[in-house]
């Protein structure tokens, strides 16, 4: 069964002959979009190999194994996404709302502007923890490490209330996932769809105050 009903057409079958890095690339492609689709489990070889005008012979000589190929898909979708760099060039003293902020834009931004990489997250959770670990790795953990180090810091400071910091930071960042995937649901069934901004405005502010020991006012943004 598809993690989430799709609506995309299905690429034609290729034709004519391919160099060995493009059509390595078009796998990676076609391979991405089938898994998010219908799952690790529900994906055949051959029905990749199909869409791409190759056999599944052919697509051995590139991929090893469908888990070997599932891997590769998923880190194709986070390439061009430098997180670590986005997360050192947060300001390390700035008000705790305000990190939390940017990390949820940067992956409510990403998700909403390519749901793959949230669909092959999902569909990865399904099929089991060996298809799981390199998106989780790639794409959740650097964020979860950042937001675990501020929360054990403010702790220490005295700023923020005892709480599980690994266990918070996880908690957050499956939220702000979540809100992706279910805005891609929402959109399917006739929902309006949410921006970025309104949902951190909304949630954000909420998970802050919980963290914090004197919250005081929480400043809220109109918007836009």
């Amino acid at each position: 069964m598809p993690a989430f009903p799709i609506d995309e057409t299905p690429s034609p079958p290729a034709s004519g002959r391919r160099a060995g890095p493009e059509r390595r690339e078009q796998i990676l492609a076609e391979a991405a979009r089938k898994f998010a689709e219908t799952g690790f489990s529900g994906t055949p070889i051959r029905s990749i190999a199909a869409t791409c005008g190759i056999t599944e012979a052919a697509l051995y000589k590139y991929f090893q194994s469908k888990e070997e190929l599932f891997e590769a898909a998923l880190e194709t979708q986070i390439r061009d996404y430098d997180i670590e760099g986005f997360l050192r060039g947060l300001p390390e003293e700035q008000p705790l709302l305000d990190t939390f902020r940017a990390i949820a834009s940067q992956v409510l931004e990403v998700g909403l502007e390519d749901p793959t990489i949230h669909r092959l997250l999902l569909a990865a959770s399904v099929s089991g923890p060996t298809q799981t670990s390199g998106l989780y790795v790639s794409w959740r953990l650097p964020f979860v490490r950042h937001l675990e180090k501020l929360i054990r810091r403010g702790i220490a400071r005295g700023e923020i209330v005892e709480v599980d910091p690994l266990l918070t930071a996880r908690a957050f960042v499956g939220l702000v996932m979540d809100c992706v995937l279910s805005c891609d649901l929402w959109s399917k069934l006739g929902y309006a769809g949410y921006t970025p901004d309104q949902l951190v405005n909304n949630n954000v502010p909420t998970f802050v105050r919980g963290l914090l020991r004197s919250p005081g006012p929480v400043e809220e943004r109109e918007e836009p």
